[in-house]
């Protein structure tokens, strides 16, 4: 058994002359010190790795949680630098931004040191991006007491997936935060807008602003890439979001990607709608879903994350799909600004 954890921050030798491998819990490795005498590991910090992931050790071995912080950063010994696979230690201190920073806003419903929670309701850029938790990180510097309960929407995550997400210069600001959020991977509007599968038809379709729409959820609308979940119901999003301030829509960028590049696996064999005419569809999902949200708590602000720019070379805005992106986003909010909000 592990001895107990010393309680003024102070750091434990791991026993029996063992290393930080030897720690099984990464909470725990946090309180430990590589117990090894020889050099250049003994006496060493040990660190843990990000949650759902493993150092790197070979022969395929994922069971290592602690190592030491020198060979994890491949400062010493035979490690290589693995800092992608670095967790951190303990909850943040998140440092409060100077007050000349922030500008009040009259009026506003939440004033700045209250209660204040949201909740992201999204498709892939929500199940593996770190926007969710910079945003909790950033509320909380800005002064909210930022409450994120879990709700009990199937599906949600306390975070990106696995945290298996690049580690931004901030990450140890956030990393550790838990922020319920609901990200399916793939999935489009309308896998965020219906109570049943009832009004499928017999091939796997259903009539949306005119246009066949495939049932399954995931990207292509293929069950290969959908994930776990085949379906939630709107009412169970919407009972689960129900305490929030402030709801955001990240769920229609696959919307018009579909029709772009995947048009008869999601629109049928007949006609497919254009990138513009996908519109009609996407505005049609987020007003059932807003509506649904509303019904339960009409007080809920719900946003609509517009559709972010395209990449090019992993690094660069691809300037040739920006005014073709401003226009789609345009046409939704032409046709959904008008709705009580």
């Amino acid at each position: 058994a592990e001895p107990p954890m010393p309680q003024d921050g102070s750091r434990l030798r791991v026993p029996r002359g063992l290393g930080c491998d030897a720690v099984t819990d990464r909470e725990a490795c946090c309180h430990y010190v590589d117990g090894r005498d020889e050099m250049p590991y003994g006496g060493q910090d040990c660190a843990p790795a990000r949650a759902n992931t493993w150092f790197d050790v070979g022969h395929d071995i994922q069971t290592v949680v602690c190592q030491p912080r020198c060979w994890a950063t491949g400062s010493c010994g035979g490690g290589a630098a693995q800092e992608s696979r670095l967790g951190f230690c303990g909850r943040p201190e998140v440092s409060l931004l100077p007050q000349e920073a922030l500008v009040t806003q009259e009026g506003a419903r939440v004033p700045v040191g209250g209660q204040l929670r949201f909740y992201v309701i999204g498709s892939s850029n929500a199940a593996w991006q770190t926007w969710v938790d910079q945003m909790h990180a950033r509320l909380m510097r800005m002064g909210y007491k930022v409450t994120l309960p879990p709700s009990e929407i199937p599906g949600e995550e306390p975070g990106p997936v696995g945290r298996r997400t690049p580690k931004c210069d901030d990450a140890e600001s956030y990393e550790t935060l838990q922020t319920p959020r609901l990200g399916l991977q793939g999935w489009s509007t309308w896998g965020f807008a219906y109570e049943s599968q009832d009004d499928c038809d017999a091939n796997g379709y259903r009539r949306i602003a005119g246009w066949n729409v495939s049932c399954t959820n995931g990207w292509a609308c293929t069950p290969t890439w959908r994930g776990p979940l085949e379906f939630v119901s709107v009412s169970t999003i919407a009972r689960g979001v129900k305490g929030a301030d402030v709801v955001v829509l990240a769920n229609f960028c696959n919307d018009g990607r579909n029709a772009q590049y995947c048009p008869h696996e999601c629109y049928g064999a007949g006609p497919v709608p254009t990138l513009m005419e996908s519109t009609d569809i996407t505005v049609d999902g987020l007003n059932r879903t807003i509506r649904a949200i509303h019904a339960e708590n009409p007080n809920v602000v719900v946003f609509v994350l517009a559709k972010y720019d395209d990449a090019k070379q992993v690094l660069y805005v691809n300037d040739r799909t920006v005014e073709r992106n401003h226009e789609l986003n345009s046409a939704i909010k032409q046709r959904i600004e008008t709705l009580p909000n």
